[in-house]
């Protein structure tokens, strides 16, 4: 069995050109002995699914629909010797034209008829040529019941027979079987239907059997779909196509993360001190003979620090580089190979191996070059005297090897367990890699800190061993002289420098049981298909269950007639009730074109200069030369095959793309009335805010739209109305998610005209795509009587495949070539007429509409098409003088909505916002929550709270040099209860910032979309939709920080400065300034989860590094030091570190040592001159990210304006240039 899903993209590489993904499917669906006939067999397989073979060498996703739909088909038809008996094909012809539907489904119908397949097919709204392809259709009725099984020429009859109803001529059978189908279960017609249905199948398979012999198995679980067993030349096979992918198809993306990485390495390297590396910490045998002064110790002591938290934050960038890497980013790519598994292309052998093989070698490449730059680049190489020590880069690279395919093991597990839950997966993966580096034995030394059970899951767990390693490569190898001395460092880490190697067998077994694991899991939720067990009953149980009576459907008892529209009287409108204004309108002009060219590029100029042939710029071309019209009060259709640029021109007639016109386009606009525009995306998604019912949708949409009039607005008044006007009352409770596919686009188009000056031009893209007949019925019958209410009001539609009944709602056809060229604009009953006239070709056998589609199919080279776009311009330059009374000329074209800032708007999108929370996004907060709780308990119970009673003090009275080298036991301990603290610090704020940039990114991204349609459209400004989220962000971030706060507070109890209140206010001013930082990278990167998250972790460590905590900014060049000033960390861990130790904490004649040696003043002054300067940063980089954020969103208002400003300068200058040379 074959299936090809309806997003065909979400099945196949799309990188891959068409020919290299046949190539593939054929190799796996043949022997090794069959591959020679493979480019025959691709050639023949093109020729009968009839797609041109310049395809071959067109990527995948650059095909158009119908051609993605075909190679899907042909993907699964690559087997010479066993096709698939079963094909099952999900709506083939969604979002195609009515030529490309055609063409698709005389590809199928070619199929079934050459070869032994059976060709199962969903569709909507099949045309009449397309449904006399069908052997056998199967109606269904809304509630899953049958009301028809048979063949195409018997439909009208049937009905008849069953219901009564008796259709004319040349009234279409199908059309009302789904008007039908759409009352649902509770409508006597569907009733008769469904019973007639039902007895007539029975009939059928009893009537064909006889009863002495059983032809039928009884599979309970239905049509088998069988794995294949593992062949060597599958796995070969997948092996050469995954390295391909990886390092040739899509080598920009792995070269790109891998110059992302290094320079993040090197920037990195840059803001640290290069002396990190010169004090040894080495410390010998016998104390008496080792002198340090006290300067000396807390220089080495900070240098030894930086390094160390160096190591920290590479070590944690890598896990979440490897760990993003390897699930998130491997997700697409796992979606495609677990469809091709399922589908049976090979065994799951032939599917994980590769891709393991594949990430080694990535792992390799990505590990190689960061290693060798840090190497470099950290100061070692001065401590080496400037040669390679080659044994110390040995161990560098083992490991960080190690490191990287650790956490690579741990992104295996994780997409194994959530691989259709992202949200769930991104989560995870941000716990483990928290988990992992608290675990290291680095940020945290457990060792010190009486817990017992951490220490062994510690242990267990192994990754500390790979961080000793890595200590032990830079402090172990060559630093001390082992006779004489010992490793400090490695000692205050418990890295044993004796067994260090032999240690990491514990983390290569952990790895190993990880991956072991994720392998189980995998072919577990991967095999989750029907083996096709046959059952074991006998041929005497099967047969009585064949021959017994059908089960009755329960149907309900008090059916509820569904009222249908009734469109006799929608095009008729009474003259009396309109008022002075809309009479005046009627039959005028509200906007008109000429000579409307568009490239698909963007240009360097303001405006785009008009070439003097277009025929060189082909490929480069969307739209070519139009000119038309468009009167007040119509409803009109741009109409044409997929590619014409139907969508491209509705987004130009709402103000965009342009600078991508020629400067030769003139627009013309009415002159009595503004123009206001909207466009409603053919993705209604991007509209309806989920969490809100239909009715609140469009209140809040009339609250934000008319927020500017002065007087009172009854919202709930206008919303009831334009539900009741566009037949979608039923929708006012219902969360607009649980919407059928009509409901939602109506819903659309009523948020916008909730405005008390409603948009007098709507460009609608495809509003009837993905709709069944009946239902793309009700929403143009619902916007052709809105119109004739409104008849100041024009509305624009693309459509793809109109039935005769809906194309004769609209006003005004405008149809498109292939190429962007205009070929009709008129009626659409003037359309036979045109055809005669213009193309001199007479198709009975087709309707005009149809004739017509067929002609824009073949472009501008066409003979027939030239005469057709001929002849259309002639009869729109005739309009040409009418259209000069009602508009003016406007060089900048249709103006952007612009409207002013308002307060009110922001208060208005704030309770959306939390509206949306409340009834949506709650389950999301409550993940987050208990993110934010697990982590900071983990944080909390790896920590021994004693550490906090520590306080550092040193007294005037005691001998400074003896301190300084006094080296027992107890006085290590302190040290390291001291560096566990400052750990502590930095841990608990970076893995809170972590946390709350996956939150942030959640939020946003998921809100961007909707900002971006609704601003366009004028709903509200740049500042306000940026001041209330920054508002609303306030509110879920601040009961996150008590909660992280609250829950690893161990400082209370012995800081005299009330740290719980002022840590929660410290950290709460950094996640502000945080927050403006990831709102700034989510503007660019929101479209790459895997950049963003990688340039987030690098902005979080190259903060942390310029904190001045370890890394002694003072002694670093000026540029650093201008740097460091923009850190958030630079006042924030200074700001906590003072309320743990600063005060009066020791006593007046004491002195602090911590804050000391990290030159922090004890003194109220600078705490509050620190959060003083992180309310101003917040300040700087919010203003920064709204400027930035108004510049990204907002377009040129006019570019003739602006290109006539820069030619008047040059100009200028180039006069005075000229003056005074002379």
């Amino acid at each position: 069995v074959s299936f090809v899903p309806q997003f065909v993209h979400e099945t196949i590489l799309g990188r891959f050109n068409v020919l290299e993904t046949l190539y593939y499917a054929f190799c796996f669906k043949n022997p090794a002995s069959k591959h020679g006939e493979a480019y025959q067999h691709i050639q023949s397989t093109i020729q009968e699914l009839m797609l041109n073979p310049k395809v071959l060498q067109t990527r995948f996703e650059n095909c158009s629909g119908g051609e993605q739909r075909r190679v899907a088909i042909a993907q699964e038809l690559m087997s010479i010797e066993s096709k698939p008996p079963f094909l099952f094909v999900d709506e083939p012809t969604t979002g195609l034209d009515s030529e490309s539907a055609l063409v698709v489904m005389k590809c199928l119908r070619r199929l079934s008829m050459q070869n032994d397949i059976t060709v199962i097919v969903s569709i909507h709204a099949p045309s009449s040529d397309i449904l006399n392809m069908f052997d056998q259709l199967y109606i269904i009725a809304k509630g899953g019941v049958c009301i028809y099984s048979g063949q195409p020429d018997l439909l009208k009859s049937y009905l008849n027979r069953i219901t009564g109803i008796k259709l004319n001529e040349d009234d279409s059978p199908i059309q009302e079987y789904l008007r039908i189908a759409s009352n649902g279960i509770s409508d006597e017609q569907v009733r008769k239907l469904t019973m007639e249905s039902v007895q007539q199948n029975h009939q059928q398979i009893t009537c064909n059997i006889n009863k002495e012999e059983c032809p039928f198995e009884f599979i309970p679980k239905g049509i088998p779909r069988h794995t294949k067993k593992f062949q060597m030349f599958d796995l070969w096979t997948q092996i050469k196509r995954i390295i391909r992918l990886t390092f040739i198809v899509d080598a920009r993306i792995i070269f790109g993360v891998m110059a992302i990485v290094g320079m993040g390495t090197i920037l990195q390297t840059t803001v640290t001190n290069k002396d990190m590396l010169i004090p040894n910490g080495c410390r010998p045998f016998n104390n008496e003979h080792f002198n340090q002064t006290c300067s000396e110790k807390l220089k080495n002591d900070r240098l030894i620090g930086t390094f160390t938290m160096l190591v920290i934050l590479m070590s944690a960038l890598s896990y979440a580089f490897n760990i993003g890497l390897y699930s998130l980013m491997a997700l697409n790519l796992m979606k495609v190979l677990r469809n091709e598994y399922r589908n049976g292309w090979y065994g799951f052998s032939s599917l994980i191996h590769p891709v393991h093989l594949n990430d080694l070698f990535t792992v390799t490449l990505i590990i190689l070059i960061p290693s060798v730059i840090f190497y470099l680049t950290c100061g070692i190489m001065y401590v080496d005297q400037y040669q390679i020590n080659w044994y110390r880069l040995a161990n560098v690279l083992f490991s960080v090897a190690g490191f990287c395919l650790y956490a690579q093991s741990f992104g295996y597990l994780l997409i194994a367990i959530c691989f259709d839950h992202f949200e769930i997966l991104l989560l995870l993966c941000e716990v483990t890699i928290i988990t992992l580096t608290i675990s290291s034995g680095l940020m945290v030394i457990i060792d010190i800190m009486n817990k017992p059970f951490l220490l062994a899951i510690s242990n267990i767990l192994g990754i500390r061993y790979i961080s000793g390693a890595y200590l032990y490569s830079y402090y172990g190898i060559d630093r001390c002289d082992s006779q004489t001395e010992y490793s400090q460092i490695l000692k205050q880490y418990f890295i044993d420098s004796d067994n260090v190697y032999s240690n990491l067998q514990y983390p290569m077994l952990v790895m190993v049981v990880v991956r072991i694991i994720s392998v189980i899991v995998m072919r577990w939720t991967f095999s989750n298909v029907n083996d096709g067990k046959v059952s074991s009953e006998n041929e005497q149980d099967i047969m009585s269950k064949l021959f017994a009576s059908p089960i009755e459907i329960d149907f309900p008892q008090n059916p509820v007639i569904v009222p249908m529209i009734d469109s006799n009287n929608n095009h008729n409108s009474d003259l009396s009730k309109k008022n002075e204004f809309q009479q005046f309108c009627t039959g005028r002009y509200i906007i008109g074109w000429r000579q409307l060219t568009l490239f698909s590029t963007d240009t360097i100029y303001e405006v785009r200069p008009t070439p003097e042939s277009l025929e060189k710029f082909d490929d480069k071309l969307i739209l070519r030369n139009l000119s038309g019209q468009f009167q007040f009060g119509t409803l009109n259709a741009i109409m044409g095959s997929s590619g014409s640029g139907k969508t491209s021109l509705l987004k130009v007639f709402n103000g965009k793309m342009k600078t991508k016109l020629t400067g030769s386009t003139q627009f013309y606009l009415s002159r009595f009335v503004p123009i206001q525009t909207c466009y409603i995306r053919q993705e209604v998604s991007n509209h309806l805010i989920p969490g809100l019912t239909g009715k609140q949708s469009l209140i809040y949409a009339s609250k934000m739209k008319n927020c500017h009039e002065r007087h009172a607005i009854d919202h709930d008044k206008v919303a009831a109305d334009l539900l009741n006007e566009l037949d979608i009352a039923d929708t006012a409770h219902t969360m607009v998610q649980y919407c059928s596919g009509g409901e939602r686009k109506r819903l659309a188009l009523a948020m916008e005209l909730t405005s008390i000056r409603m948009p007098n031009l709507i460009c609608i893209d495809e509003p009837v795509s993905g709709l069944d007949s009946n239902s793309a019925r009700l929403v143009l019958l619902c916007l052709r009587r809105f119109i004739v209410h409104h008849p100041e009001i024009t509305m624009v539609v693309s459509i793809h495949q109109p039935s005769t009944e809906q194309l004769d709602m609209f006003d005004l056809c405008y149809v498109l070539a292939f190429d962007g060229l205009g070929i009709y604009s008129g009626p659409p009953a003037r359309i036979k007429s045109f055809l005669n006239e213009a193309s001199s070709v007479d198709d009975d056998k087709r309707f005009p509409i149809e004739s017509l589609i067929r002609y824009s199919c073949t472009g501008h080279s066409n003979p027939i098409v030239q005469r057709l776009a001929e002849e259309t311009d002639n009869q729109i330059d005739k309009i040409t003088p009418l259209l000069l009374q009602d508009t003016v000329h406007l060089k900048n074209g249709l103006p952007f909505q612009q409207i002013r800032f308002s307060f009110r708007s922001v208060i208005i999108l704030l309770q959306r916002f939390i509206h949306c929370l409340i009834k949506y996004q709650w389950p999301l907060l409550i993940a987050y929550v208990f993110v934010y709780l697990f982590v900071a308990l983990m944080i909390q119970n790896f920590l021994d709270s004693k550490i906090a009673e520590n306080n550092g003090c040193i007294s005037f009275e005691e001998d400074f040099q003896n301190i300084c080298s006094n080296f027992t036991d107890v006085k290590w301990k302190e040290d390291l209860r001291l560096v566990s603290n400052v750990n502590n610090v930095i841990f608990s704020c970076f893995s809170f910032f972590f946390i709350m940039s996956a939150q942030v990114i959640n939020m946003f991204c998921l809100e961007l979309k909707f900002f971006t349609t609704q601003h366009l459209n004028g709903w509200y400004t740049c500042g306000a939709y940026y001041l209330a989220k920054l508002m609303f962000d306030m509110i879920t971030i601040l009961p996150m920080v008590i909660i992280f706060v609250y829950v690893t507070d161990i400082y209370s109890t012995v800081s005299p400065n009330n740290y719980f209140v002022w840590q929660v206010f410290s950290m709460f001013t950094s996640s502000m300034c945080f927050l403006a930082i990831n709102n700034l990278n989510i503007m660019f990167l929101h479209k790459s989860i895997i950049a963003l998250f990688i340039v987030i972790g690098l902005t979080l460590t190259i903060s942390l590094s310029l904190s001045n905590v370890y890394n002694v900014i003072e002694e670093m060049n000026f540029i650093i030091r201008f740097s460091s000033s923009l850190s958030i960390f630079r006042y924030q861990f200074p700001a906590t570190l003072w309320l743990i130790y600063g005060g009066e904490r020791c006593r007046p004649y004491d002195i602090q040592s911590l804050l000391y040696m990290l030159n922090i003043p004890n003194n109220v002054e600078f705490f509050y001159e620190c959060l003083t300067k992180l309310i101003l940063l917040a300040i700087f980089y919010h203003s920064i990210a709204l400027i930035i954020f108004i510049m990204k969103y907002n377009p040129m208002i006019d570019r003739y304006k602006r290109a006539e400003r820069i030619k008047r300068y040059h100009n200028e200058r180039l006069i005075k240039s000229n003056n005074n040379s002379i």
